[in-house]
């Protein structure tokens, strides 16, 4: 047992080091959805002439009871009419509330304002409001996120009140959600759509293929090289000279037996190791760094596995 206690600690650190590694993946492509108002890389922008308002389109919108969605008509003077329902993206709120489900449907205007805007708001009695149109707006709240986020500096408001904003076909029409690809043909129709198109990040924040997922899978890749040195590494500690005289029988099971207590290590090692990355670590999806520390140990498994027969086999020979 006192022999696999170093393999133990690895392999603590090894997959804590993989939580990390899944972490700083995470955090990156959650400030670049940030940077791009909240939307994913699965989003879908809908081509429209239509004439119909934001809010027209939100009537068509709440009837046809799409859940887990949101949609962004989104304007030149970064201003985005926002409408969504069911589990729609939240942003991170630097003070106040997001809009409500109730003010995603009203007919009164609010918005919700970037960080940078804050300073330039209308200050009343208990109430801070935006200009636009020569309307005072109520502030819902003020989102934010790093420096120089374009998300700092626009202002959202309820679509569902934009009664006077421009029609659809001189605003970017997004959507996302959960069910987008099932959903998308319903709102190409709803909202009159002659085609859509995946949304594409892009602008100074958008980043290479390489820079967004590239350098995450060649870290994970070294991780499982050094999960298979580990395997071969926990096969020398096994005093196989005991074997040799063994009947072929009799050193499977030897075999079996020390590969067994090293791989039962390792569950152990390794329940540890994920629950200190889920405890200490931001992920957005927990499932991602159980399933690579399963492959993690599957491959320590087998390299411990194989390393054992070969030692065997060539100390065998030696004799």
């Amino acid at each position: 047992m006192k022999r696999l206690f170093i393999i133990d600690l690895l392999w603590i650190g090894l997959v804590v080091l993989a939580g990390l590694t899944w972490s700083v993946h995470d955090q990156s492509a959650y400030a670049d959805r940030l940077n791009h108002f909240g939307l994913s890389e699965s989003a879908v922008v809908l081509h429209t002439k239509s004439q119909m308002t934001p809010a027209q389109a939100v009537s068509k919108l709440a009837d046809a009871k799409l859940d887990d969605l949101q949609v962004q008509f989104q304007g030149s003077d970064q201003t985005i009419y926002y409408y969504g329902s069911g589990d729609a993206a939240k942003l991170p709120l630097r003070s106040g509330a997001w809009f409500s489900d109730a003010d995603l449907t009203s007919s009164l205007p609010v918005a919700v304002v970037g960080n940078e805007l804050s300073d330039q708001l209308y200050a009343g009695s208990n109430q801070r409001y935006v200009t636009q149109n020569d309307r005072y707006i109520p502030v819902l709240g003020v989102v934010g996120t790093q420096k120089g986020s374009p998300l700092n500096d626009v202002t959202f408001l309820n679509a569902s009140a934009a009664t006077d904003a421009p029609a659809l076909k001189q605003l970017t029409v997004i959507a996302d959600g959960t069910n987008i690809e099932q959903d998308a043909s319903q709102l190409k129709s709803l909202l009159h759509a002659s085609s859509t198109s995946h949304y594409v990040y892009t602008g100074s924040q958008s980043r290479t293929w390489w820079q967004e997922k590239g350098q995450t899978f060649a870290i994970l890749a070294v991780l499982l090289v050094v999960a298979l040195g580990l395997g071969i590494f926990a096969s020398r500690l096994v005093p196989m000279n005991q074997a040799l005289g063994l009947t072929p029988v009799m050193v499977a099971t030897y075999i079996r037996g020390w590969w067994g207590r090293a791989v039962a290590h390792n569950v152990v090692a390794g329940a540890i190791g994920v629950a200190i990355a889920w405890w200490a670590f931001y992920l957005t999806d927990h499932a991602y760094l159980l399933i690579y520390a399963i492959l993690l140990l599957a491959v320590f498994a087998a390299g411990d596995y194989l390393s054992l027969r070969a030692r065997f086999n060539r100390e065998r020979n030696e004799q």
